[in-house]
C-alpha cells in the first residue's frame, strides 16, 4: 500500500460514482451507437446522432452546440487522438458531466436528447 491517490481515483471521489440510472442510460446509449460491438464508436458515426441542445453550456448561451460537441470530440477522441471513442472513454466523459447534475431524471434526459433516444 503506496497511500497515493491516482489521478482517476481522484476524480471519482471529486464527482462521485455514476448511479445504476445514469450507468444504464449511457450504457444503452452506447451499445445503440455501437453497431460492430466492438467497444468502440467511430466519431464520423456519431454526428447524425448527437445534439447538444439540452447541454447546460448551450442552454445559458455561453457556447454553441458545435461547441460542446467539439468538445465531447477533444474529450473522447481516444488516446492517439483518433477520433474513435472506447467505452472507458465515453464512460469518464458522462462520469464528469453527471457531476454537473443533482437531479436524476435531468441527466437520463439530457443524454437521451443528446442521442435523439
Amino acid at each position: 500500500m503506496n497511500n497515493k491517490l491516482s489521478l482517476s481515483e481522484f476524480f471519482t471521489g471529486v464527482r462521485g460514482e455514476l448511479t445504476p440510472q445514469r450507468l444504464a442510460i449511457i450504457t444503452e446509449v452506447f451499445k445503440n451507437l455501437d453497431k460492430t460491438n466492438n467497444q468502440v464508436l467511430d466519431m464520423n458515426d456519431l454526428k447524425g446522432y448527437y445534439s447538444a441542445f439540452g447541454h447546460p453550456d448551450v442552454k445559458d448561451g455561453s457556447k454553441s452546440e458545435k461547441q460542446i460537441f467539439q468538445e465531447f470530440l477533444d474529450h473522447t477522441g481516444g488516446v492517439e487522438g483518433d477520433c474513435r471513442t472506447t467505452w472507458a472513454e465515453w464512460l469518464d466523459y458522462y462520469s464528469g458531466l453527471s457531476a454537473m447534475f443533482k437531479n436524476e431524471a435531468e441527466f437520463i434526459h439530457l443524454v437521451k436528447q443528446s442521442w435523439k433516444l
